[in-house]
């Protein structure tokens, strides 16, 4: 090779170089980026300690953004119920026994909050030593909802009148014990079972479809035929209430059904101070009326 070409070459070389720098740099900044402003915590951890945190994550912590080069002890971050747990799936995944996980545990705020997170984490090498890279979301709120429709589900299940919800496909989602009882059938079995199934009527199907119509607005009050298991019917007196989205959309309706003795039963129930009548949600959510 002659002196020219090997300055030609080398200068080449230098040129990709500095090209391969630059992409390197612009790759890294990217990545800063796209991390810093994640809507998700992401982390990186060993067995003993949170060595890098993005924002979210030290803003959920309550740990200032200053303090970011600085490693935490998880041991001042896991709440004590969920430590034992937590070190034992660390120690799995960071020997390689497991490879990713997702689970939810508890963690401790700086100012002493114990706040609830859901967490997916897979092993990593982080500065030439093994590690966990995960991500985190903050399930506080959800948990609190979640346990709250679990309470409301248990008290509509044991309510004294027989309640069955039916979605906008007018088909059968809920019904709790009362109204299991009443249509005579076991736990479940007539969920997915389209409305039309329960009324007694010529033609049910257009029956049912009015009833919806009917319920689209305010709710409905009226009597109706309804069928039962077996084929036998009764006369029933029913109410319902239209429920919707966030977006006003008519999501289908809840139907509080009773029958003579059931409506007898439920006015001795309103005259005790230890019943609660949950025929007051009716009035709660909206004014039912009577079709034209």
């Amino acid at each position: 090779m002659g002196k020219g070409n090997f300055l030609d070459e080398t200068i080449k070389n230098l040129d990709v170089q500095k090209v391969v720098r630059q992409l390197v740099v612009e790759s890294e900044q990217k990545y800063e980026i796209l991390v810093d402003n994640a809507l998700v915590g992401i982390y990186i951890i060993n067995q003993t300690h949170l060595l890098y945190a993005n924002p979210y994550v030290r803003q959920l912590l309550g740990y200032d953004l200053s303090d970011e080069r600085r490693t935490l002890e998880l041991s001042k971050l896991i709440e004590p119920g969920s430590w034992k747990e937590m070190q034992q799936r660390t120690h799995k995944r960071l020997s390689g026994e497991s490879q990713a996980e997702e689970y939810e545990l508890k963690l401790v705020r700086k100012d002493g909050k114990v706040i609830d997170v859901f967490v997916r984490g897979v092993r990593c090498t982080y500065k030439g030593a093994p590690a966990i890279l995960g991500t985190l979301i903050e399930t506080t709120e959800i948990n609190k909802r979640k346990a709250k429709l679990r309470e409301l589900d248990e008290v509509l299940r044991k309510a004294p009148i027989a309640i069955l919800r039916i979605d906008d496909s007018e088909r059968i989602t809920f019904m709790n014990r009362r109204a299991a009882k009443l249509f005579r059938v076991e736990g479940e079995t007539l969920m997915g079972t389209p409305l039309a199934g329960i009324l007694e009527s010529t033609n049910p199907e257009k029956a049912a479809t009015r009833l919806m119509l009917d319920s689209h607005k305010k709710g409905y009050k009226g009597n109706l035929k309804m069928r039962i298991n077996g084929n036998r019917s009764f006369d029933a007196v029913i109410r319902t209430i239209p429920a919707r989205d966030k977006n006003d959309k008519f999501t289908g309706i809840t139907m509080f059904v009773e029958t003579k003795e059931t409506l007898s039963e439920t006015k001795r129930l309103e005259t005790s101070d230890s019943a609660i009548n949950p025929m007051l949600m009716i009035s709660c959510s909206s004014e039912p009326y009577t079709p034209r």
